[in-house]
């Protein structure tokens, strides 16, 4: 075996052993609503979790039904009033945590939509990571109702399980 297969098959290694200290991230129970026709903007939802042993932060979004994808949060101003802020350095997930995106709390914000949003297709979302590969995820469009009855649906199922 020659010096500079060697060298090559050792890079390779150490790439692959690079990579994988990046953290697991999972992505649960996304979704997104039904916009009206002419809405310039909708939101989409997500868990995101962490089951790496690495700190994760998750840094933007991208979609192909909008200009752009911005990360906000709600927080209550100094009048007591909730008001959306868009969030600069990204979102935090330490390892072993989740972290919740819904529309009181941190949610992906879907700026300049190219389209209406229907009830029962689904929509791309792209998560940009710090370190490590983006995240493509397909997400649910629901009517307001339908989501409810969707997650209600699941915790039916989950509270019929059997107990362990």
């Amino acid at each position: 075996m020659s010096i500079r297969k060697i060298i090559s098959m050792s890079s390779c290694a150490m790439l692959l052993t690079i990579g994988s200290a990046y953290a697991d991230i999972n992505v649960i129970d996304s979704y997104s609503y039904e916009t009206s026709p002419g809405m310039r903007v909708g939101a989409a939802f997500m868990t995101i979790e962490n089951t790496g042993d690495q700190i994760e932060r998750i840094v933007g979004a991208t979609s192909s039904v909008c200009d752009q994808v911005e990360i906000h949060t709600m927080e209550q101003g100094e009048s007591g009033v909730m008001m959306m802020r868009k969030v600069k350095d990204g979102l935090e997930i330490k390892p072993g945590e989740k972290l919740v995106l819904s529309s009181q709390g941190y949610h992906l914000m879907l700026v300049g939509l190219h389209e209406t949003l229907v009830e029962n297709k689904n929509i791309d979302v792209t998560l940009e990571r710090e370190t490590g590969e983006p995240i493509a995820l397909k997400i649910q469009v629901f009517s307001r109702a339908g989501y409810k009855a969707h997650t209600d649906k699941k915790e039916t199922e989950k509270s019929s399980a059997p107990q362990e």
